[in-house]
């Protein structure tokens, strides 16, 4: 698995490191049952249960090296941030226009707090200081993807795409 997804590879998909994760640990499972052994059947029994768990927990420890790799999993949180903003500012902007400035106050005050966050968290990630902030920021925006962004963002994207496509189309 060190050669297949060590820290010298680049990152590699989640379903295709479970498959060589899969073949890596049939193979270990009968190189140890084609290995004679001493103490008997019961005895081997007890090392390959011992063996079945500490492949899956070297598993775990690769699938999280791999998923560290993940250039646009890394930088979810700042984007996310920055899309914030843009979107924050943008309605601050619409509630000044119309007159209604208490609530692009609001606006701008979150839009401050957004930024503030950003910073923390480039800070912290560029420092190593603060660890703690950075994850209850990750946190934070995990979920505000998850059960705020993505729900409006991707249905967007792919209507965007398929509007390109279909501009493609026409212009050929």
């Amino acid at each position: 698995m060190e050669e297949i997804c060590g820290g010298d590879t680049p990152y590699m998909n989640t379903e295709a490191l479970e498959k060589e994760n899969l073949r890596c640990s049939n193979e270990a499972i009968l190189q140890f049952k084609n290995t004679r052994k001493m103490g008997g059947v019961e005895m081997s029994l007890m090392y390959l249960e011992k063996l079945d768990a500490e492949m899956a927990e070297q598993f775990q420890y690769f699938l999280r090296q791999n998923n560290s790799k993940n250039l646009f999993k890394s930088m979810r949180t700042p984007a996310v941030l920055v899309l914030l903003m843009i979107v924050d500012y943008f309605l601050q902007e619409v509630f000044q226009f119309v007159g209604l400035d208490s609530i692009a106050g609001i606006f701008t005050s979150l839009c401050f707090m957004v930024a503030i966050a950003l910073i923390s968290w480039c800070y912290v990630r560029y420092s190593g200081y603060g660890r703690e902030i950075g994850c209850v920021i990750d946190g934070a925006i995990n979920w505000t993807w998850e059960n705020l962004l993505s729900q409006v963002v991707l249905p967007a994207s792919h209507v965007g795409l398929q509007i390109a496509a279909n501009a493609t189309k026409k212009q050929n």
